[in-house]
């Protein structure tokens, strides 16, 4: 095999390569004898078949085979051994096999930018834990208290915010997707944010028994209004229980003062996840900032369809039903595009931090990480394991458990300060 490579720019290769005759002469063999063994063709029997009469019948599928076992191949071998790591898909131009001659073939092939990995030492680095206020543990107990309110039925009473309610709803929209159909005793409760604020807003006052017309305007992400039907078939109206030693004693605490208590330590140990959260997000925005990076479009391009991927999610989550064809692709692909560069250097610096140190996640680290998403989606752990690995995606698991890990060491050796802050002073950090 002769090969060549020319630099277009910092991420982006042109390859050049010739397979010779004899190897192509090799894979079309082989293509020919592992059909020959498979197919039946009629008056002979499996692997007696002529040669010429497969050619005859199978020429273009088997031409097409063997371009594919000898193109990917060769070009991870060229580029490989240039010490380069190809992303994405190459776009190969001129591969035309031809029996009995040389394979020769261009191929523009995107790769991972060398760069040189900076520090972030003698940086300084505040942790910013919320603190946690009596009226914010006060607040906590009417939140208790209202999650273990009781639902009755009502026959006539309008459905209001933190009401209970079964609906049926259907698009009728006329260029509605095909996907979507009507959706038969959907429970939501009025106000909680399950659903699209417009559609719990015009929602609000209906009685049971009672069909609207509901209508979802068109916004930055969807391209059109959406118009649904939905009629109301239950409505429960709530009853919060009283704050008090009742309550306290059906939640396990024997006195509402050791309910204040636990609550209180709760609410401190999410302040203090958050807090650590908040400043993994700060020294990763910061190591992003460190490195001016050029990013091969491959790897922007696949965190624009991760993050579009989230957000049809989102919205399938809150009960909207869209397909691909409604969201507005090119718009909101553009207002994603600097996030997506952004992550993709921070995925680039956590690599090479990674690769650098030598952090690799132990099978244990592995099965922690399984275990905190079964109980996330509500699923047993070897059953998720075993559809994650079915599914082909442990590699990708298995990636973002590194960046995190090499986000975890990097920040563990940073010059951190520690500061307890009232909620105001971090929300407008947020905001800024």
């Amino acid at each position: 095999m002769e090969s060549s490579i020319t630099t277009v720019d910092e991420v982006t290769r042109q390859v050049a390569v010739t397979v010779s005759a004899e190897e192509v002469r090799e894979a079309l063999d082989a293509a020919y004898n592992r059909l020959n063994r498979n197919v039946k063709l009629q008056g002979f029997r499996k692997g007696r078949a002529p040669r010429q009469m497969l050619e005859t019948l199978y020429r273009h599928q088997v031409e097409q085979e063997v371009l594919e076992d000898l193109v990917g191949p060769a070009l991870h071998e060229v580029v490989t051994s240039h010490g380069l790591e190809a992303v994405g898909r190459p776009r190969v131009e001129g591969a035309e096999l031809r029996p009995d001659e040389p394979l020769s073939f261009t191929a523009t092939v995107q790769i991972v930018p060398d760069f040189e990995l900076r520090s972030l030492e003698g940086e300084a680095f505040t942790k910013k834990v919320v603190r946690v206020t009596d009226e914010e543990v006060e607040d906590q107990m009417a939140r208790l208290a209202e999650r273990h309110a009781s639902f009755e039925e009502s026959e006539d009473e309008p459905l209001a915010e933190g009401d209970y309610a079964v609906v049926d709803f259907e698009r009728i929209d006329e260029d509605q997707p095909a996907s979507s159909g009507p959706v038969q005793s959907h429970p939501l409760i009025l106000g909680d944010g399950a659903l699209h604020p417009a559609f719990e807003e015009q929602l609000s006052g209906a009685r049971r028994g009672e069909t609207r017309e509901v209508v979802l305007p068109a916004d930055e992400e969807v391209a059109h209004q959406r118009r649904f039907r939905v009629t109301v078939q239950e409505v429960k109206k709530r009853s919060v229980p009283p704050i008090d030693e009742a309550l306290a004693r059906s939640v396990g605490e024997e006195s509402l003062e050791e309910l204040r208590a636990t609550l209180r330590r709760e609410m401190e140990r999410l302040e203090e996840i958050r807090a650590t959260e908040r400043l993994r997000a700060e020294v990763s925005r910061r190591l992003v900032a460190l490195h001016d990076i050029p990013v091969p479009d491959a790897l922007i391009e696949e965190e624009i369809r991760r993050l579009m991927g989230d957000l049809q999610r989102s919205m399938a989550a809150r009960g909207h039903q869209l397909d691909a064809s409604e969201i507005r692709t090119e718009a909101l692909s553009e207002r994603l595009r600097e996030p997506a560069r952004k992550q993709a250097v921070s995925n680039l610096t956590l690599d090479r931090l990674a690769a650098e140190r030598g952090i690799e996640p132990s099978e244990g680290d592995i099965q922690t990480e399984v275990a905190r998403l079964a109980r996330h989606l509500n699923r047993e752990p070897a059953a998720l394991r075993k559809e994650i690995e079915d599914e082909g995606t442990i590699e990708g698991l298995r990636l973002e458990l590194q960046r995190s890990l090499a986000l975890d060491k990097l920040v563990s050796e940073l010059e951190v300060t520690e500061e307890t802050v009232a909620r105001k002073e971090v929300e407008e950090s947020a905001d800024e």
